[in-house]
């Protein structure tokens, strides 16, 4: 048995021991018989990092997400920041039989009787549970210092980080609001009935890195696979089941060396796509969206005017989101959207093309964009009797770019009349 210096006694049936040891003394026991269940060491947050699990360090050869561009990262200059500090606690689970106990000396007959009789009261519980826990003291540890200040350098504690994933999992992904709603758990809940921790304790008071860092962490776990495009694909499956009459084009970005790339297209309209037509393009990215409501305006206000236009850096991708609109009668509404890999004619084409089959009923008779001569061609490419116009805002600007341009030098007073009589001209046109 430990020789304690304090005996903490619970209302259950379990008794914690508790002795304060240096890292030499070891642990010694009384001749009482006891069965030990576990064993639990618990080291130093600065303790050196195994040598066995250097293969965690090593560069990820895992495939791009995109064959088109790849993160760069960080290059790690040391495999860990840990001091190599000595201080362990050690737990020790017990099961006691103090009624079986025999003294010093006795014979090896009188041993073998008690321990016949300890297996046939086995059964009725006759034991007591023990937890020795072994503490290191402060001059155990090493490299680093013990005070209240040294708190920031702690972990932080797993009922935190298991709040934080419960509130990311209700949908609750602001930093701020996480970090003031674990801060009532800890003080309403967790240290509940004893002195509240110091506020510069990282273990009970995460940094708002440490609140991103686990956010992400959090929403990652969620992801179905570590590649965007499988996530998509799988993002995909469920919008169908939600909602059957929607209509979804999605082709996975491949390097032209994989081999075929037709299993990776997957449309979900009313009529499929001709592949045969989409041959040399079955290595590019294409993600084509269109709700059945969306179908319903397109095909009832899209026939007078559509409209393309396409936004950036909705995504850590450089991919440009198209949208394509209607003016209803409350206003423009978005009908479809597709996102393609390269902004050139031939994508814009084949996205266009996939929404005409969809809405067999969809015949414009004119188109605005604005001055991108991608989407101009792709327009008169898929539907040759469309008009094509220009936004009335990007002639402007282009306009005003012109005369603002040093090549050409127009005084103000040029400037001012040249913009205004060629911006009427381009109305009246």
């Amino acid at each position: 048995m430990l020789l304690p210096c304090a005996v903490l006694y619970r209302p259950t049936v379990i008794n914690v021991c508790i002795l304060l040891c240096s890292e030499n003394e070891e642990i010694t026991y009384l001749p009482v018989v006891f069965v030990q269940m576990k064993e639990v060491f618990t080291d130093c947050v600065n303790i050196c990092v195994n040598p066995h699990l250097s293969c965690l360090f090593q560069d990820d050869n895992r495939p791009p997400d995109h064959a088109y561009g790849r993160k760069r990262k960080r290059p790690r200059l040391q495999t860990t920041r840990k001091i190599s500090c000595s201080a362990r606690i050690i737990i020790k689970y017990f099961t006691r039989y103090p009624e079986f106990a025999v003294a010093d000396g006795a014979s090896r007959e009188t041993k073998a009787q008690c321990l016949d009789r300890l297996r046939e009261e086995l059964c009725n519980d006759v034991g007591e549970e023990r937890i020795f826990v072994s503490l290191p003291k402060a001059t155990a540890h090493t490299g680093h210092a013990v005070t209240k200040e040294s708190g920031c350098a702690n972990r932080v504690h797993p009922k935190v980080i298991e709040k934080i994933y419960d509130l990311v999992s209700m949908g609750i992904t602001s930093a701020p609001l996480v970090r003031k709603t674990v801060k009532v758990f800890v003080e309403q809940e967790l240290c509940t009935g004893t002195s509240l921790p110091d506020k510069h304790d990282r273990t009970f008071y995460p940094t708002r890195r440490d609140i991103r860092s686990h956010i992400h962490k959090a929403l990652a776990s969620g992801r179905y696979s570590q590649l965007d495009q499988e996530n998509l694909e799988k993002k995909i499956d469920d919008w169908k089941y939600a909602s059957p009459g929607a209509h979804y084009f999605f082709r996975m970005c491949q390097d032209s060396d994989n081999g075929d790339h037709g299993d990776d297209c997957c449309d979900s309209g009313n009529e499929s796509s001709d592949t045969s037509e989409m041959s040399p393009r079955q290595n590019k990215l294409l993600f084509v969206h269109m709700e059945e409501w969306q179908c319903r305006l397109l095909v009832k206000y899209g026939n007078t005017l559509s409209l393309l236009d396409a936004t950036y850096k909705m995504t850590k991708y450089a991919l440009p989101l198209f949208l394509l609109c209607v003016r209803s009668n409350v206003g423009y509404m978005p009908v479809a959207e597709f996102i393609c890999q390269e902004e050139d004619a031939a994508s814009i084409a084949e996205a266009l093309s996939i929404i005409k089959e969809w809405n067999e009923d969809w015949k414009p008779a004119s188109f605005m964009v604005d001055f991108c001569e991608a989407e101009h061609n792709a327009i008169t490419e898929v539907f040759k009797d469309t008009e094509v116009r220009v936004c009335t805002f990007h002639r402007e600007q282009a306009w005003e770019r012109w005369c603002r341009d040093c090549e050409y030098m127009l005084h103000s007073y040029h400037h001012q009349t040249t913009c205004t009589h060629s911006i009427s001209i381009s109305k009246k046109t």
